[in-house]
């Protein structure tokens, strides 16, 4: 009697097994995750340390980077990869004492990554919006902002936090760097002002009200002997 209960209850136990299966609707279908991208300024960061906005004195011939940070997140199944365009720009605002300062596009293609890492397909430094491959050359006058930019485009996972690097700005030159400052001692000498802010791009993003970062803090660079 006992055995004939068990394998009515064996029988009725697969059955419903193979109707989850094979019926469709029986499984549950995950319920997906809306494409939306967003990105935020974290930091600035000097050799790649961070520091707080606000006045820096940087002695030539120091091979000083000054960098910068941001959040990039890809809503979404983290089993999913999706291609994001980005763009990020630097307001290099030259202070004097000089009438001009001179500088240089050096687009390395390790002056731009993540973390965790994620592959990049695109990378093209920009002045006022005009492609400024590696060694153009850029003036920037006395009390005239100049718009740098770099346009990249990655391969990312969503769901998932990315950090961005960017080493924006070599002083003088040293390697890894988006642009440089190229003027001889002592026309070297002076100060400038940075601020940054970013834009994402994702086809299908439902919320572009977070494509853009808000602008980042001011911050004031002094170059000295």
């Amino acid at each position: 009697m006992r055995k004939g209960l068990f394998a009515i209850c064996l029988s009725l136990v697969t059955a419903v097994i193979l109707l989850a299966v094979l019926v469709p609707g029986c499984t549950p279908t995950p319920t997906p995750i809306p494409l939306d991208a967003s990105v935020k300024f974290i930091s600035w960061s000097i050799n790649g340390t961070r520091v707080p906005p606000g006045l820096y004195q940087i002695r030539y011939g120091s091979n000083t980077i000054i960098d910068a940070e941001y959040e990039v997140y890809i809503a979404g199944n983290q089993s999913e990869t999706v291609t994001v365009s980005e763009t990020d720009w630097l307001q290099y605002h030259y202070k004097g004492p000089n009438q001009s300062k001179n500088l240089h596009a050096v687009n390395s293609p390790a002056a731009v990554y993540t973390t965790p890492p994620s592959t990049k397909t695109y990378q093209m430094t920009s002045v006022g919006g005009a492609d400024a491959p590696f060694c153009t050359q850029i003036q920037a006058y006395y009390c005239e902002p100049v718009m740098l930019d770099v346009k990249t485009t990655w391969e990312q996972n969503k769901g998932t936090n990315y950090t961005k690097s960017i080493n924006w700005l070599g002083i003088p030159s040293p390697a890894d760097i988006l642009f440089d400052d190229v003027d001889p001692f002592p026309s070297i000498l002076g100060n400038f002002t940075l601020q940054t802010w970013a834009c994402v791009n994702v086809t299908g993003d439902v919320n572009p009200a977070n494509d853009c970062s808000g602008n980042s803090s001011l911050l004031l660079i002094e170059i000295v002997p």
